[in-house]
């Protein structure tokens, strides 16, 4: 407002040869009277823009979105027309709102000098300041629930089960092992067991030795367990009795520990000073955009993220959470150590794997509260809801894009009430780094939206020159906190 347009023109100048790829096109129409004719005169030239002078009015555009502005001597009206199919008036109010700032740094600054790029159009972009939690390793606080529930039950598997005590007893013995074959801080230590309850055994073992655990899920192409072996340059490894049979050959010049043979270890709880930058797991990627890279994840970024988790969906002892996952894959950990960090119950699926009816199954039988189950599998598994689920409260999806059609099926059946979050997140991030809710709107989505991020992560938008994008703008996501990696392995 009571801005000239020969200063508008001239605050417009500098941007006339800005090299960008529009969002859109945008037609300015002038109009120097009050005229309100729709016919134009002969376009006047003010240095290299052409300004046609035109009537007052929206009428029709060709253009998508078209910015119309009129001089009536006391100041500039400034209207939009634009495609209803295309934009929301949410959309366009934003816009003018963004629009008004350009205007105002390009007419208070050197209008000669002034770049587009150092506009800033981030006022509206909201503040997230991380939360901070302070630092406390995951076997202290698994040791701390065995110290107070020592005969509750911690884990069960295909008809076996190890209480609290049976738990923090068994993996003391196997990092007192580990320790007295000389393992050391961020030793890279493999994890070779299969899906059973002597899996968490031996990766708190290895945690509680101060080494770090190199999943080596034996269900995996023994090619792709060689590749991981060597890359890691792991020098033990922690086995049950089936694997050291099968593997033996692609494990040999490892030294091995079996979870079967440490029963002669103290059994008192081993609690191993841990450093909150001390490498805790090395995950290997899945390898879609090249060779797998081992990516090194720190006790620090590791417990934040549990906390995030636990926070967020009140992850209590009234727990139970049922574990599908490959180890392999950083997810499980979602589904092993949140319960187990707070006095709750996880139920592990053995090495077979189960179908749509034994899935169903183990929820209403084990009375499972929280879920994860992996996008392609929920989409079948909506094509035989089970009639009721009385304990389930939670269930996580992710890994893949969660499409809005179904989505619409889900909340529209029966189970809706259960909550349904979609989880995002790359692997250097720490297992996930955003999460949505999902609500019966989502149908009208192509995708689900991957959320906010949680409380430990920040994110921001940024554009080709590394600028923060507006509200509504269009860039690439980059995520930071105490979350992220410690890097790759080299």
């Amino acid at each position: 407002q009571d801005l000239p347009f020969e200063r508008l023109v001239a605050a417009l100048q500098p941007v006339r040869d800005q090299s960008i790829s529009p969002l859109f096109q945008i037609a300015a129409n002038y109009n120097a009277t009050t005229n309100t004719s729709t016919e134009t005169s002969t376009p006047d030239t003010l240095e290299g823009l052409s300004v046609s002078r035109t009537g007052e009015g929206a009428g029709d555009t060709r253009f998508d979105l078209a910015l119309t502005i009129a001089d009536n001597s006391r100041d500039l009206n400034v209207s939009f027309n634009y495609a209803l199919d295309l934009f929301d008036p949410q959309t366009i109010e934003r816009l003018s709102r963004h629009y008004v700032e350009v205007l105002e740094q390009l007419a208070s600054g050197d209008v000669d000098s002034q770049c587009l790029a150092d506009i800033d159009l981030t006022s509206d972009v909201p503040v997230h300041v991380p939360v901070v939690y302070p630092f406390e390793a995951v076997t202290s606080r698994i040791a701390a629930q065995a110290a107070a529930r020592a005969d509750a039950v911690a884990v069960t598997c295909e008809g076996t089960s190890l209480t609290y005590g049976d738990l923090d007893a068994w993996s003391s013995q196997v990092g007192r092992r580990l320790l007295a074959l000389g393992v050391m801080p961020d030793e890279r230590v493999g994890l070779c067991v299969e899906r059973s309850t002597g899996l968490i055994a031996g990766l708190l073992g290895i945690l509680r030795a101060g080494g770090a655990y190199v999943p080596l899920d034996p269900a995996y192409p023994r090619e792709r367990l060689a590749d991981m072996i060597a890359d890691s340059g792991m020098r033990r490894v922690v086995v049950d009795d089936a694997t050291a049979d099968s593997l033996g050959d692609l494990l040999e010049g490892l030294e091995i520990v079996r979870l079967s043979d440490v029963t002669g270890e103290d059994a008192t709880p081993l609690l191993t000073p841990v450093h909150p930058d001390q490498l805790a797991y090395v995950i290997y990627t899945s390898g879609s955009t090249g060779k797998p890279k081992g990516v090194g994840i720190s006790h620090c970024a590791l417990c934040s993220h549990l906390e995030d988790f636990i926070t967020t969906y009140g992850i209590s002892e009234q727990d139970r959470m049922l574990s599908t996952s490959t180890i392999n894959f950083d997810v499980a950990a979602h589904e092993l150590l949140p319960a187990l960090m707070q006095g709750g119950r996880v139920e592990i699926r053995g090495p077979d794997l189960w179908d749509l009816t034994r899935t169903t199954a183990m929820l209403r039988e084990r009375k499972i509260t929280f879920s994860r189950i992996p996008t392609a599998y929920w989409r079948q598994w909506l094509t035989a809801l089970p009639e009721d689920l009385p304990d389930l409260r939670q269930i996580t999806v992710g890994g893949e894009g969660l499409p809005g059609d179904a989505l619409g099926q889900w909340h529209d059946s029966h189970l809706a009430h259960i909550a349904l979050d979609n989880l995002y997140g790359p692997t250097e991030t720490t297992i996930a780094s955003h999460r949505h809710l999902t609500c019966s709107s989502d149908r009208v989505h192509v995708a689900a939206p991957i959320g906010h991020s949680y409380p430990s992560r920040t994110d921001c938008i940024i554009d080709a020159s590394g600028a923060t994008v507006p509200c509504g703008g269009v860039g690439e996501l980059c995520i930071g906190g105490v979350t992220l990696a410690r890097g790759y392995l080299e």
